[in-house]
């Protein structure tokens, strides 16, 4: 569970741009739907290089050849190789069929575990540039697995500065002390990392938590389940 004084921050912070947290949800539920639909495309377009199905122009991609192919209008293939747009099911499926032409089971898909973390990881990448306005940047598992432990713990609210019997000190060295144990060969190794984690993903971790559905919080869980040494379940 994420205290309730972090959601009220998140809500805060939405309400101050105009927006009703119902309003952000659905926006937000769609972004996800199609962060988790990437990596199952990317891995397409990896099968279809791979395979040599096309060829490729000078300084051309990948999908910009399957889009040709596919008598796409180049606005939108250049939208998918820029990821500003995802392609249908529609391009998906006729990208195994007529280009590959293979049988789906054929088709070597990402399995669950990369998926969770890939859309999970593009999704808080998109709220911290998109909602938060602070540019493109990419979360690490670790930031990730430091941002959820201290936000989660109790008492984190310290870090808004409420008064409690627990020092934001003890809990950014809890964190520390547990991300540690999941990624020992890892770069986050002190309470300076972990505080800097905090800061820098805490809003767009938060905005995540108040937009996804109580019954998606698999996705929550499960993004750093398979981290060497680690757990399925993060406390």
């Amino acid at each position: 569970m994420i205290p309730s004084a972090w959601l009220a921050l998140g809500e805060a912070f939405l309400r101050g741009k105009g927006i009703e947290v119902e309003d952000y949800q659905k926006p937000f539920r769609d972004r996800m739907r199609e962060s988790i639909a990437w990596p199952y495309w990317i891995a397409l377009v990896q099968h279809v290089e791979a395979s040599q199905a096309v060829t490729l122009g000078k300084n051309e991609d990948v999908q910009q050849a399957i889009g040709k192919f596919l008598i796409v209008h180049r606005s939108n293939y250049n939208r998918w190789f820029k990821e500003e747009s995802l392609p249908g099911a529609d391009k998906y499926f006729a990208t195994v069929v007529i280009l590959l032409r293979k049988e789906l089971r054929e088709v070597t898909v990402p399995a669950n575990r990369e998926v969770i973390w890939k859309a999970v990881s593009r999704t808080l990448s998109l709220v911290r540039e998109a909602d938060c306005e602070d540019g493109r940047h990419t979360i690490s598992r670790e930031e990730f697995a430091a941002a959820r432990h201290f936000v989660t713990q109790q008492h984190s609210d310290v870090f808004m500065g409420a008064v409690r019997p627990t020092p934001k000190l003890t809990l950014l060295q809890n964190t520390s002390s547990w991300v540690r144990g999941i990624f020992p060969t890892g770069t986050i190794r002190t309470t300076q990392d972990v505080l800097r984690a905090v800061t820098n993903w805490h809003l767009p971790y938060v905005l995540f938590r108040i937009g996804l559905p109580r019954a998606w919080e698999i996705l929550d869980v499960e993004a750093v389940g398979d981290a060497p040494g680690g757990a399925t379940e993060l406390k």
